[in-house]
């Protein structure tokens, strides 16, 4: 009975190890395959996301230069109120200044001068 017994231990045993060695070639087989799928589709798309933000980067560096070769940036952080401004909020506000410069001249009933320079 003794041995009956244990070539039944033994034989579960058996089982138990194919079951575990399926189960190991199923997550090598898986692993592998994802691993694939990261190098052929993932790691391309980084690849290109990061050459993209290179490039919008030295776009943002080489527009900042020709920025500052229109105005420069003591200029622009004399007028800190309008910082952050939209483009569209800078053009209301410089259309109000206008009208107020306009009806200025029309009130004194002479042609104010501005006058560019630096403090």
């Amino acid at each position: 009975m003794d041995s009956v017994n244990e070539t039944g231990h033994r034989a579960s045993a058996n089982d138990e190890l194919e079951l575990i060695k399926r189960k190991l070639d199923a997550a090598e087989q898986e692993k592998a395959h994802y691993e694939g799928l990261m190098t052929t589709k993932v790691l391309p798309a980084i690849k290109m996301a990061e050459a993209e933000y290179a490039d919008l980067q030295q776009l943002r560096q080489d527009n900042f230069k020709k920025a500052s070769t229109i105005c420069p940036e003591s200029d622009m952080e004399a007028l800190n109120n309008v910082a952050g401004s939209t483009p569209e909020q800078l053009s209301a506000t410089l259309n109000r200044l206008k009208q107020r410069f306009d009806q200025e001249s029309r009130r004194f009933g002479t042609k104010l001068v501005i006058v560019a320079g630096k403090s």
